[in-house]
């Protein structure tokens, strides 16, 4: 409808979510840009407990239901765009993940930045943003895809 080609879905935590699953969904994805979001942190038992916090109406169960459907190594390893995933180093649970997968992650040639002493919601501060994640994703978009992309 607007006559845009090619884009750059960018989302952070449940946000993240949700960009990796439009990445997912459309080849006119140039790149991916997921923040506190480890694409495989819904554990049997973590998908428990947030069945028992959330009520049955709430829209994010529905969301994370079928973000969980997915096998995201698999996705991953499909996807064509360019994909970042960062995360706070003090986002401990994340991070902690996120660096177990860094071997796969280069395998499956993903780009992923960690920020040092931020946590979760620091990461998505405005301060954050502003000094530190924007600069670091627009240097990353321009790499990868280029000026004109």
């Amino acid at each position: 409808r607007h006559d845009v080609d090619r884009f750059v879905v960018w989302g952070y935590s449940a946000g993240g979510a949700m960009a990796a699953c439009v990445a997912r969904g459309t080849p006119r994805v140039a790149g991916l840009v997921c923040g506190g979001c480890a694409l495989d942190f819904l554990t049997p038992g973590r998908m428990r407990q947030m069945d028992r916090r959330m009520r049955p109406d709430h829209p994010s169960r529905s969301l994370w239901w079928w973000f969980n459907s997915f096998n995201w190594n698999d996705e991953l390893n499909a996807m064509s765009c360019a994909r970042l995933l960062y995360w706070g180093s003090e986002d401990r649970q994340m991070a902690k993940r996120l660096r177990r997968a860094r071997d796969q992650l280069l395998l499956q040639e993903v780009d992923f930045v960690e920020f040092a002493g931020l946590d979760h919601a620091a990461c998505n501060s405005r301060e954050a943003l502003e000094r530190t994640v924007v600069p670091t994703v627009v240097d990353w978009v321009s790499s990868r895809l280029g000026p004109t992309w």
